[in-house]
């Protein structure tokens, strides 16, 4: 079931992906919730009531003196998670590809993840890529359910839910070349996305379309084209000359696909909001709130 023909799981060597080392993700997740706790609370909040307040309003005491800037909590909310979930695909944008894939032979040859497999002994920052990656989606799922309602969120807990599966079967499997891969792809749009939303909730409006628009170049490069012809046509197509397929690869490529199906929906959405931001006054939130979670947050 989980490895090639012929296999079986002592044959990995030591130097290969454990399934044991799945489970210190879990006090990564634990550890990556506390940080965004306390971050949160110390530092992004008290940024976004300062970034985010409105033109300052006269009160009752008249005057420079009573005058005040209000903003409304739901919009602190949002920047704050927003703040925290910017900073962490930039710190695993940067890690995954200049500390991780930079001299690795798989960046620039798909095939050098398939060939000799499954004997690819795991590097040290390869080993943390994995555990903070899953880490990471882990407190995403827990989070998600505390956080500010959104319209997709049952889009966005099945992505969550795919790719942890993913990443744990890639692991298991000794797949974790592909997966690096993958994880490499699959952050650097949500750098410019999380900051076009900032940009929108400080109300700097022209920085929110560019940031948008660099956003949309990267999404369809990255998700819509390097994705498809840099993993999936390697792991569909090219790995049938070099792997003796089993039933988790089956399993594997089936996740990838609905992956990349996940991601042509969202790629219309976003084509959606170009055209409106274009025929209006610029771009809306991509992820858009839910009415309820809306007033629930605000005064």
């Amino acid at each position: 079931m989980w490895c090639p023909p012929n296999l079986k799981w002592s044959d990995f060597r030591p130097e290969s992906a454990q399934v044991n080392d799945l489970y210190y993700s879990l006090i990564t997740a634990s550890v990556l919730i506390i940080i965004r706790y306390i971050s949160e609370n110390l530092l992004f909040k008290p940024l976004g009531r300062s970034l985010c307040a409105g033109p300052a309003q006269l009160t009752k005491t008249g005057g420079d003196a009573g005058k005040c800037r209000r903003v409304k909590r739901g919009t602190v909310h949002k920047f704050s998670e927003g703040m925290w979930r910017c900073s962490s695909y930039i710190f695993l944008s940067v890690y995954g590809w200049f500390f991780v894939l930079w001299d690795k032979p798989y960046l620039r040859d798909t095939m050098q993840s398939l060939y000799n497999y499954p004997h690819h002994p795991v590097k040290t920052e390869e080993w943390w890529y994995y555990n903070i990656e899953l880490g990471f989606y882990v407190s995403l799922i827990v989070t998600q359910f505390v956080d500010t309602k959104r319209k997709d969120f049952w889009q966005m807990f099945l992505h969550h839910i795919v790719t942890i599966i993913l990443l744990v079967l890639s692991w298991a499997c000794n797949f974790h070349r592909i997966g690096s891969l993958v994880l490499a792809i699959h952050d650097i749009a949500d750098v410019p996305l999380e900051g076009a939303k900032l940009a929108k909730y400080c109300k700097k409006q022209r920085l929110a379309d560019l940031l948008f628009a660099i956003f949309t170049v990267t999404w369809i490069y990255t998700r819509c084209y390097l994705l498809p012809t840099r993993v999936i046509y390697y792991t569909v197509y090219e790995a049938l000359d070099v792997i003796l397929f089993f039933p988790a690869y089956y399993i594997f490529n089936g996740l990838l696909c609905l992956l990349q199906l996940l991601h042509l929906a969202w790629t219309w959405l976003i084509i959606r909001i170009v055209f409106y931001a274009l025929q209006n006054d610029g771009m809306r939130d991509l992820r858009s709130d839910s009415e309820e979670s809306e007033r629930s947050h605000s005064d």
